[in-house]
C-alpha cells in the first residue's frame, strides 16, 4: 500500500454518520487511496491509484460485480481488505484493472461454453420444434416469394410423432448417431414404405443441417446418407401405358 501521512483514518461510526448526513457529499477518505463516495441512492467504495505507465489517476470501484457492493452491505473493514488485495496486485506488477478485465472475459468465455453445451443437450423433439417454427411455417418474404411449407410442417410432424419421437424424441441431439437414425428409416423400409423413408431422410437431413448451421451440433449424422441407402428410387407402376 502506498505511503500516506496516515491510513485507517476512519472509524465505523464516522462512516455511518457521513452516510446519514444530509448535506455532506464530499468523498470520505480513509487513507491509502480508499474513499467512500455518496451517490443518489447509495454510498460506494473506491480506490484511487496512479497508473505507473502514464502517471494518470485511476478510480477503481470496489466490489463492482456485487449489486449490493456499497455501504452498509460492504463495511469499512471489507473495503480495507479489498483495497489491500488490490495494492498487493499492483505491488506484484499486475494492473488491477487489466486483471479484472481478464476475469470478466474468462467468465464470459465460460458462460458461452456452458450455453453452447446446454444447446447441444437439446432433445431431438426440442430441435424439431425450433426447426418447424423457424423454417417450416408458411410466410411471404418482402420480395413476395413464398417460404416454408403450406401445411406448416404438419405432415412432417405426423411422421416424426409416429417414427422418430418414440425412439429418439428425448435423446440429446449431440448424442444422436447415424445408426440411430438409420434404424428409424429402416423401420419404414421394412414396412415397404420406401417413399416415406425417402421423405423422412430428407426431413431429418434438413433438420440436422439447420442445427449444424446454428452450432447446435458438431456434425450432421446423415450428411453422407443417400436415398439409395434408405428407400432407393421409387417408381410408380405403369398399367396399360398410364402411370398409376
Amino acid at each position: 500500500m502506498p505511503r500516506t501521512a496516515k491510513v485507517h483514518r476512519l472509524s465505523a461510526l464516522a462512516v455511518k454518520r457521513y452516510v446519514e448526513a444530509v448535506h455532506n457529499t464530499a468523498p470520505l477518505h480513509d487513507g491509502g487511496g480508499l474513499y467512500l463516495r455518496k451517490r443518489e441512492t447509495s454510498a460506494l467504495w473506491y480506490l484511487r491509484m496512479t497508473d505507473p505507465s502514464t502517471g494518470a489517476q485511476q478510480w477503481h470501484r470496489l466490489f463492482p460485480d456485487d449489486p449490493a457492493g456499497g455501504y452498509p452491505h460492504r463495511s469499512l473493514a471489507d473495503a480495507r481488505s479489498e483495497a489491500r488485495r488490490m495494492w498487493d496486485l499492483r505491488s506484484s506488477g499486475v494492473d488491477p484493472r487489466a486483471h479484472r478485465d481478464r476475469q470478466i472475459q474468462a467468465r464470459k468465455d465460460l458462460d458461452a461454453a456452458t450455453e453452447l453445451q446446454a444447446q447441444r443437450r437439446l432433445s431431438v423433439r426440442a430441435l424439431f420444434e425450433r426447426w418447424v417454427a423457424t423454417d417450416l411455417q408458411p410466410r411471404v418474404r418482402a420480395d413476395s416469394k413464398r417460404m416454408g411449407r403450406k401445411d406448416g410442417g404438419q405432415f412432417t410432424r405426423d411422421q416424426f410423432e409416429r417414427r422418430v419421437f418414440p425412439e429418439l424424441g428425448n435423446v440429446a441431439i449431440d448424442d444422436v448417431r447415424r445408426a440411430d437414425l438409420l434404424q428409424v428409416l429402416d423401420g419404414a423400409k421394412q414396412e415397404g414404405k420406401l417413399r416415406t423413408a425417402n421423405v423422412l431422410l430428407t426431413d431429418l437431413k434438413q433438420m440436422f443441417r439447420f442445427a449444424l448451421a446454428r452450432d447446435l451440433v458438431t456434425r450432421n449424422p446423415l450428411e453422407t446418407v443417400l436415398k439409395r441407402d434408405v428407400g432407393g428410387c421409387v417408381f410408380q407402376p405403369i398399367v396399360d401405358g398410364i402411370s398409376g
